[in-house]
C-alpha cells in the first residue's frame, strides 16, 4: 500500500496502482500513482532506465493500472 511506503525508505519497492497524472520536463518524467490509500510521485530519469520504456510512458492512459519498480529514496 502506498500509505505504508515510508516503511521502505532506502529499499527496492514495487508500486501498483492507477495513473492519476503525469508531467514531463525533458529527460525527467513524473508519474502520480494512486492505490486507494494514498498518492505517490514516481520520478523517471531517461539516462537511468530503458529508453523505450521511458518514451512509452506518454502513451499510458490516465487511470490505467500500472506497476512501477524502483528505489524508494
Amino acid at each position: 500500500r502506498i500509505s505504508d511506503i515510508r516503511n521502505y525508505e532506502g529499499k527496492e519497492v514495487e508500486i501498483r496502482g492507477w495513473l492519476y497524472n503525469r508531467r514531463s520536463s525533458g529527460k525527467i518524467k513524473f508519474l502520480i500513482v494512486r492505490d486507494g490509500t494514498s498518492f505517490i510521485q514516481a520520478t523517471l530519469i531517461k539516462n537511468e532506465m530503458d529508453e523505450k520504456i521511458f518514451d512509452s510512458v506518454d502513451n499510458i492512459n490516465y487511470e490505467s493500472s500500472i506497476k512501477i519498480s524502483g528505489l524508494m529514496p
